[in-house]
């Protein structure tokens, strides 16, 4: 198995508040996810929340209510008055562009979370801002800095990965989900649908675990729960085939149509089998012949955190695995599942 990119070391605890200046934090958008992400802020003694940002004055004034700092509509004068030292990016994808660009003109560290753009486009568009405009960033893809994935890969370094096998099962096609998560994450032409909104975490934790690109991808799926419709014009299954240029083959099946949050990564490879379990935070397996288990409180998304803090203090991208360019990459897979899914050919995800 070629090197993974996971022999990095992790990145070190935020530094205390008595040992290091608090650095101040702002959010742009102040959506569902934005709340996981200030929960995470304020899990951080060495960080300050002093803004948040919607389009919508209602939202941005709860926000600034609930976390702390002051509710603002417009992101540039956000970032002019309260000069953050990191902004985390919580917008829709479509909404990426001017915010990526407001923070890089000004060098302010920027998180961001996934997909990274909306059209492969907008991503190559956003690229050379980034390009023009060098700043510390990162791209959401918590997976790749979950405890338990670190470790099995730890175990596995010296073993040729030969398969991925993995799945996520929840119930947001079933009526009572479906009724009060918004109507965006089931629009495929706004969100990208299951695979772009959510299978991409599991997509881009194939190409972090593999250390390689997809050759060939193929894709089917159906609506057998809920067929498709104006509000719901995501596929609701699908199962997914990728064969990797370093000839690892991997398969990753997803629905919405599940009664319950499920979901597993199993690693095969020779002398080593694991088996993943994301929501519990555990694996347990066989490596050598000798039974393995391991079991780590995990919060992926704070770990992501304290990667771009621990960058942002130190000017360096080193403590971040997932910088915009590599995120593109990710996405294009994502991109190329759905053009499957909707010709059942076998594709190869454009650059």
């Amino acid at each position: 198995m070629p090197k993974s990119k996971s022999a990095r070391s992790s990145p070190s605890a935020s530094p205390s508040a008595a040992s290091a200046e608090k650095l101040k934090v702002a959010i742009i958008g102040t959506g569902g996810i934005s709340g996981t992400h200030a929960k995470s802020v304020k899990a951080c003694a060495d960080l300050d929340m002093v803004g948040s940002c919607d389009i919508i004055s209602e939202k941005a004034e709860k926000a600034a209510a609930d976390r702390g700092g002051r509710a603002y509509t417009n992101a540039e004068e956000m970032l002019d008055k309260e000069k953050p030292d990191l902004v985390l990016l919580c917008t829709p994808q479509m909404a990426r562009l001017d915010p990526i660009r407001f923070c890089a003109e000004r060098r302010v560290p920027i998180f961001i979370e996934k997909p990274p753009a909306d059209t492969l486009d907008r991503a190559h568009e956003i690229e050379a801002i980034l390009k023009k405009h060098p700043v510390i960033h990162s791209v959401g893809f918590m997976c790749r800095y979950l405890k338990i994935v670190e470790r099995a890969l730890r175990l596995i370094k010296d073993h040729k990965l030969i398969m991925m096998r993995q799945y996520y099962f929840c119930p947001m096609a079933l009526p009572e989900d479906f009724k009060r998560i918004p109507r965006f994450y089931y629009k495929k032409e706004l969100s990208g649908g299951l695979v772009v909104d959510q299978a991409i975490h599991f997509l881009d934790l194939v190409r972090y675990v593999t250390a390689s690109e997809a050759a060939e991808i193929q894709a089917f799926g159906n609506n057998l729960q809920h067929p498709k419709e104006p509000e719901f014009s995501s596929d609701e299954t699908v199962t997914i085939n990728l064969r990797m240029k370093n000839q690892v083959v991997v398969s990753h099946t997803h629905t919405w149509a599940y009664p319950k949050w499920q979901s597993e990564v199993e690693l095969i490879a020779v002398g080593a089998h694991l088996r993943i379990n994301l929501f519990a935070g555990s694996f347990k397996g066989e490596v050598d012949g000798v039974q393995v288990e391991y079991s780590k409180e995990d919060n992926g998304y704070l770990t992501e955190l304290q990667a771009i803090v621990q960058a942002a203090r130190e000017k360096s991208m080193a403590p971040i695995r997932s910088d915009f360019p590599d995120a593109v990459k990710s996405f294009a897979v994502t991109l190329a599942i759905n053009r499957s899914l909707e010709s059942g050919e076998r594709l190869v995800p454009e650059s």
